[in-house]
């Protein structure tokens, strides 16, 4: 998910899906509904797919872009600063609620 933010491409090596989705814990949701990348099972393929994103950046990018907005609608550069000036206010708002009860 790192790299939709940066809409970067992705190769997902999904060399253990077939197991990990019937004998291990399942998915939340259908693979095709979370991939947004290049797509590799074997080693050969994820090779393959890495120079294919290497070479072309933007395979896939509507399909990232999809992902993006489908999970990371909120996250933006102004991410971070928003969670600071929220724990700000939070931490103001105690310390003023503190300072009255003390009054």
């Amino acid at each position: 998910f790192d790299f939709l933010i940066l809409e970067r491409p992705v190769v997902q090596f999904l060399y253990d899906y077939d197991k990990y989705r019937s004998e291990d814990r399942g998915l939340y949701f259908p693979k095709e509904y979370v991939v947004g990348g290049l797509e590799a099972r074997t080693y050969k393929e994820l090779l393959d797919g890495l120079n294919v994103a290497l070479l072309n950046p933007n395979v896939n990018l509507e399909r990232l872009r999809l992902m993006r907005k489908r999970f990371m609608t909120y996250d933006d550069e102004k991410s971070c600063e928003v969670i600071f000036k929220t724990i700000i206010r939070y931490i103001e708002g105690e310390r003023s609620q503190h300072e009255s009860i003390n009054s």
